[in-house]
């Protein structure tokens, strides 16, 4: 006789080092959130995708976020520093890509730089860690003129260069990751 064994849960709260956690979900209050904390050239990528109402851009941001299959959020204590969710994605002329989608509270970044470098290699590896098994790499698009994002990819993100990309009249920098790589 074979005894049912009730099906392994992924843990909700995923410890880190430092008071670091990381939650796997994103709820529209955390998305709605980073919104507030983000800073403009942030929130101006999602302007260049959902156009430049407030309100439709801060809704696409959240409908993306909603509609993928792997997002978190990653707090310091009770203070939310980053949300990130992935998704394969359909890119014109390239094909499907895992792409992520990435935002941190400006704030933050600025106020604990020192905190923010020594994590994001962390947060990153424990958000690959839930990437569906058969996914090698994963893509983040970055306006081109968000210079300062674009180096924290390559730097702290472990990132490289893929490729240049436009969206309406808007240009972008793709940058790809090896998981686990």
């Amino acid at each position: 006789m074979s005894e049912d064994k009730p099906p392994v849960m992924k843990q909700e709260v995923v410890p880190l080092s430092g008071g670091w956690y990381m939650v796997r979900h994103v709820s529209e209050d955390m998305c709605r959130h980073m919104w507030q904390v983000m800073d403009d050239n942030q929130r101006g990528e999602v302007y260049a995708l959902y156009g430049d109402d407030e309100q439709k851009a801060m809704d696409g941001m959240w409908n993306e976020c909603r509609a993928s299959d792997h997002q978190a959020a990653f707090f310091e204590g009770t203070t939310l520093v980053c949300i990130m969710w992935a998704a394969p994605t359909p890119v014109t002329g390239v094909g499907t890509l895992r792409v992520m989608g990435c935002f941190c509270n400006s704030e933050y970044a600025r106020n604990r730089t020192l905190a923010f470098v020594k994590k994001t290699p962390e947060c990153r590896d424990a958000f690959e860690l839930d990437e569906p098994p058969d996914v090698t790499e994963i893509y983040v698009f970055i306006a081109d003129g968000f210079e300062q994002s674009r180096k924290w990819a390559v730097m702290f993100g472990g990132m490289e260069r893929a490729f240049d990309a436009r969206f309406n009249e808007h240009r972008f920098v793709c940058y790809k990751r090896r998981i686990g790589g």
